[in-house]
Order: structure tokens, then C-alpha cells, then sequence
């Protein structure tokens, strides 16, 4: 039997994560005023990408872009898994 250790780091209130090219980034943009780069290509994002969004006058959330994790994606692009830190 392993022992794991896991550590929660908090990005956002909403974390978006889905398949590649699946408007996850069209979607902050959308309803938030951050620019993520947006692409016709898999594995566009190569970082958490945040965004603020406004409900309202004094309630905001932030919402954030996860990085798929994905065996088809090159190590050498984004942070694969040492974004969860395993």
C-alpha cells in the first residue's frame, strides 16, 4: 500500500476543465475581460488561465482554465502533470 500526500492550492471559485478545443478559453473570454489565447489547434493552453467575473455591482467570482491533462499531450507543452504536482 502507498501513502499519497495531497496539497489543495485554491486558483479560482470555478475551474473549467474539459477536452482540447472545447471553448473552455472562448468561455472566459465571453464572461470575463481576460484574453486567454484562443486557437483552432489541441492544447492552446499552456497555463491557468483566470478570469473576473462580474455579477452585479459588488459580487464578482473568479473563474479559471485548466490545462488538460492528457497522455497525448507532449510533455514538452504546458504543465501536463506537474501542474497537479504528483
Amino acid at each position: 500500500m502507498r501513502n499519497l500526500r495531497l496539497e489543495l492550492k485554491l486558483l479560482a471559485d470555478v475551474g473549467l476543465l474539459g477536452l482540447p478545443n472545447a471553448g473552455k478559453s472562448t468561455l472566459i473570454r465571453s464572461v470575463s475581460a481576460a484574453r486567454p489565447k484562443v486557437a483552432d489547434y489541441p492544447f492552446t493552453t499552456l497555463h491557468p488561465n483566470l478570469g473576473v467575473v462580474r455579477v452585479g455591482q459588488l459580487q464578482s467570482f473568479v473563474i479559471a482554465d485548466i490545462p488538460v491533462l492528457s497522455k497525448a499531450r507532449p510533455r514538452a507543452q504546458g504543465l501536463a502533470l506537474n501542474f497537479c504536482a504528483i
